[in-house]
């Protein structure tokens, strides 16, 4: 976590930069490639983290928001993140844990079959 949250920030610069050179499509190719991917890695970890880490993460996958939609950095994040269809950051955790347990439950329990 100590390293997630600077590193997605430079991302975001370096995707800035090429925002007048690349489409829309790119840009959102890139930043869904790189912020909110990295954001779901540790999502277990995450799921007992403190509301400050939540909040440092939450700011991460606004500024991608933002940088998508090119609005200012004063523009509410949340109508962004609806208008793009993500959820926030401690929502995708709630959301994704029973998620990915159901689909472990389901594949071991065709592995067993199997055997």
């Amino acid at each position: 976590m100590l390293v997630t949250v600077p590193r997605r920030f430079f991302y975001l610069r370096r995707i800035r930069q090429l925002r007048r050179y690349d489409d829309y499509d790119t840009l959102y190719t890139l930043i869904r490639a790189l912020i909110p991917s990295r954001l779901d890695y540790c999502n277990s970890l995450f799921a007992c983290s403190s509301q400050s880490t939540l909040h440092r993460l939450q700011r991460v996958q606004d500024a991608a928001a933002r940088l998508l939609c090119d609005a200012s950095a004063r523009t509410h994040a949340p109508p962004l993140l609806k208008q793009l269809h993500w959820l926030p950051v401690s929502s995708r955790i709630h959301f994704k844990l029973p998620v990915r347990t159901y689909w472990l439950n389901l594949y071991s329990a065709k592995i067993v079959e199997r055997i």
